[in-house]
């Protein structure tokens, strides 16, 4: 059997528009018999014990056991390109439109993982225009019809994230709109604006940091009044968004990523929200 099973997936379907690798290879397992994805991939030989986790990339040896290839090409492009706003295509922080998941329950009757809501930076969908919520880190690996759900924390605007991701000229640029947004938002659920801010006590920053970096609310009310010039040094940066993020890592880990490009990120940054029309809101069974 194992033989066999290292050749060919009985079962075989394409991964959906915008679905992430992480999420086509779970379905994958469970449509062919096996409880979760460490099992799949330790019968079929791609990691040695059944208790190790496999990588983003290991979706391309899944591909290899199926008899259709033509898709792959294009879905490793789709894949690469979302990689950029994408801290780990793996990660056990997994966040879900509510909306998304009703459709596609009704529609196919399971639902998966958008690769757009986990953008980093984004906390709405930008199909539906809500907020999303996140999976238990413990569940991630679980595809129950009924999730428990955790509401993502504050009342953001999918709008925005779109203008934001799509205006930046460059990694500076990016970082000091992700912080103004997040600012904003952090006002608005005092009922206030970025207007409001008239000093540095104005505005609402996680207290565990801030105590250890006093010059923060200085600097980001320069940020948010447009009276300081680009902050450089990336202890400083790393911070800020402490103060300002729960997952911090993430954001760090899109500029330290963006910094040292070539062409300017607005251009990739482009390319992927150009996939919004063919992509995010396109829903066609691409299942085989």
């Amino acid at each position: 059997m194992k033989e066999g099973m290292m050749m060919r997936l009985p079962v075989q379907f394409r991964p959906f528009n915008d679905e992430m690798p992480l999420s086509w290879m779970q379905r994958m397992a469970l449509a062919n018999g096996f409880d979760d994805l460490r099992e799949m991939m330790h019968i079929i030989g791609i990691i040695s014990k059944p208790y190790d986790y496999p990588s983003s990339d290991h979706w391309k040896d899944v591909a290899k056991m199926f008899y259709d290839q033509e898709w792959i090409k294009s879905y490793q492009d789709e894949v690469k390109k979302a990689s950029l706003l994408i801290d780990n295509m793996m990660t056990k922080k997994i966040y879900i439109c509510p909306q998304c998941l009703n459709e596609e329950l009704q529609q196919y009757g399971q639902f998966y993982y958008h690769m757009q809501h986990h953008y980093i930076g984004a906390h709405t969908c930008w199909k539906h225009h809500c907020n999303l919520a996140s999976i238990d880190p413990i569940d991630y690996l679980i595809f129950e019809k009924d999730p428990h759900l955790q509401p993502d924390r504050g009342i953001y605007d999918p709008n925005k994230e779109q203008q934001i991701l799509s205006l930046v000229d460059d990694p500076e640029m990016l970082f000091e709109e992700l912080i103004r947004y997040q600012i904003w938002i952090l006002m608005k659920q005092t009922d206030k604006n970025l207007d409001d801010i008239n000093q540095p006590s104005d505005i609402q920053l996680n207290a565990e940091y801030m105590d250890r970096f006093d010059d923060a609310p200085e600097l980001l009310f320069d940020v948010v009044k447009g009276k300081h010039a680009h902050i450089k040094d990336e202890a400083t940066k790393t911070y800020i968004f402490k103060c300002l993020f729960d997952d911090y890592h993430s954001y760090i880990h899109l500029i330290d990523r963006l910094k040292n490009r070539k062409r300017p990120a607005h251009i990739d940054l482009m390319d992927i929200l150009a996939m919004k029309g063919s992509v995010l809101y396109a829903h066609q069974d691409k299942r085989l």
